[in-house]
């Protein structure tokens, strides 16, 4: 016998005995329902509306997916056929025109999926990145290099680069040196050196790069003490990075300046 059945007993015995027994109905009157919450019917209610929209959630995420997906395949088919494009190309001044004149035709897309929050392995995402640096739209290259490495996203598959920071900081350590050898700033180097500050993965020999690069364009634009930084930063990462005579020179010019910076002073202390 299970509870229910032994109180029905326990119920008919007294009632058997001749006692009184007294069985209060649930009071769902407003004040009732207030300190108890919703009535059954209106539990049951609640209930059955919640699975609809759980379920009407899912389908929508569903379809939401499904064309998702749909558009992925469509844009990737149509990146695959640059991509194919490019390789007939035979120069790079060829290839980085051709790869200015396709990029807009992909910025749509990954507006939209950076917008709605996706978050999927996306070699469009990956190889407009790319374009980008190379290219040298850095604004739109730094927005789209800080989704990839939030998501965790790989490098199209021909790279042996071991993940997108160490591309980074290849590419703009090359991109810097350019604009040394061309006598002028590289303004985007710093992103690269930010990220490094922020312990990006980077093996210490393309990190040594980017500083022993951003040393010698200090130097150029004579702010002797910011390039002293650099390039001792760029040895103690790697010992060849190619700026240890700079260092010696910029270490003779800094002394040679606080001593007449203490002259100075001590003459205008007489």
């Amino acid at each position: 016998m299970n509870i229910a059945q032994r109180n029905q007993q326990r119920i008919k015995d007294r009632i058997a005995k001749g006692e009184t027994v007294e069985h209060t109905a649930p009071d769902y009157t407003k004040v009732e329902q207030k300190s108890k919450g919703v009535n059954p019917a209106q539990r049951f209610k609640k209930s059955v509306l919640a699975k609809q929209v759980k379920a009407l959630s899912h389908d929508l995420n569903s379809a939401e997916n499904i064309e998702l997906n749909k558009e992925y395949d469509i844009v990737k088919a149509s990146l695959d056929g640059d991509i194919v494009t490019l390789k007939g190309l035979k120069t790079i001044a060829e290839k980085l025109a051709y790869k200015a004149h396709i990029i807009p035709n992909y910025l749509d897309y990954l507006q939209q999926y950076q917008a709605q929050g996706h978050n999927h392995p996306n070699g469009i995402l990956s190889q407009v990145m790319v374009w980008l640096f190379d290219t040298e739209q850095f604004e739109l290259a730094h927005q789209y290099a800080e989704l990839a490495i939030e998501q965790g996203q790989k490098l199209p598959a021909r790279f042996n680069t071991p993940n997108i920071q160490t591309f980074i900081c290849d590419t703009l350590a090359d991109y810097g040196a350019k604009q040394l050898k061309a006598k002028k700033p590289a303004p985007a180097l710093q992103y690269a050196i930010d990220g490094l500050s922020k312990h990006w993965d980077v093996n210490p020999i393309p990190a040594g790069k980017v500083f022993a690069t951003a040393g010698k364009l200090e130097f150029m634009a004579k702010n002797y003490q910011t390039a002293f930084d650099y390039c001792t930063k760029a040895l103690e990462l790697n010992e060849r990075a190619g700026v240890k005579k700079l260092l010696s020179d910029i270490t003779a010019l800094l002394s040679v300046k606080d001593g007449k910076n203490a002259k100075t002073e001590s003459e205008s202390k007489k």
